[in-house]
């Protein structure tokens, strides 16, 4: 069974949204350790659990841009190191809430 979040789209299409970007951000980038730790990040997007890719999205939808993300990529082996993209998306999330 689907899990469908918000306006109907459902984790799947969400996690294949995640690795699209870090696929593109890794291929606007000629910084190898940013191309390495992006192309990790695509691989592991079917990992990201249900009910945090629920989060994410109801966050992200809420944005009125796509600015934060765009800052988190761009920092991404300079001051982020994500290990995942559940480190990445955990991390929107805090962000996002009042985290660090």
């Amino acid at each position: 069974m689907e899990t469908r979040v918000g306006d109907g789209i459902n984790v799947e299409q969400i996690r294949e949204i995640l690795r699209m970007q870090f696929e593109a951000a890794a291929t606007d980038t000629r910084d190898p350790t940013k191309i390495t730790i992006l192309r990790e990040l695509s691989t592991t997007t079917a990992d990201i659990p249900d009910a945090m890719i629920q989060a994410y999205w109801e966050i992200f939808e809420g944005l009125r841009d796509t600015e934060l993300e765009h800052e988190m990529l761009r920092g991404i082996g300079i001051s982020f190191w994500p290990e995942s993209a559940s480190d990445f998306v955990e991390r929107f999330i805090s962000i996002s809430t009042g985290g660090d």
